[in-house]
């Protein structure tokens, strides 16, 4: 929409985690002009004509930069909700380093708990791409199912 933008997307990691993702990211770099840096931010001030100054480093490169731009969005990596937290210590489910919670089996029971009808599904036990979110919920509802349906 912006033909004459320039856009620079500094990053600490980059995963591309599901099928197709990967070209996403070559057609950002070749279609569109998208500049990947690998670098963490140091400083942003502003100027008097209200541009940005960055100042950052390459980390790939070891080179410091500082460039101005218009604009700067912020985004964090994926981590639980406060409550997710909550929840956990109060039933006491399991959750590893990252605080996300844990299943009673990753590979076999990835929905189940060790709680006769409490289930997991979706960005409780880390982040997920939408087709793999849906998918979990399916399986979590077969599972909810099973439970109430007596013998």
């Amino acid at each position: 929409m912006l033909p004459d933008c320039e856009v620079f997307s500094f990053y600490m990691d980059l995963r591309m985690y599901d099928r197709n993702f990967e070209e996403l990211y070559y057609e950002a770099q070749q279609k569109w002009g998208v500049s990947f840096i690998r670098g963490r931010l140091s400083e942003c001030a502003e100027n008097p004509d209200h541009s940005l100054v960055l100042k950052t480093e390459d980390t790939l490169t070891g080179r410091p930069l500082k460039m101005a731009v218009d604009l700067m969005i912020l985004l964090v990596g994926f981590v639980p909700s406060p409550e997710t937290r909550k929840i956990a210590a109060m039933l006491g489910l399991k959750s590893g380093p990252d605080g996300f919670l844990l299943s009673s089996d990753e590979h076999l029971q990835d929905n189940s708990t060790t709680i006769p009808g409490v289930f997991l599904t979706g960005a409780v036990k880390g982040p997920a791409c939408i087709v793999n979110t849906i998918a979990d919920a399916r399986a979590t509802a077969m599972q909810v199912r099973t439970f109430l349906t007596p013998p």
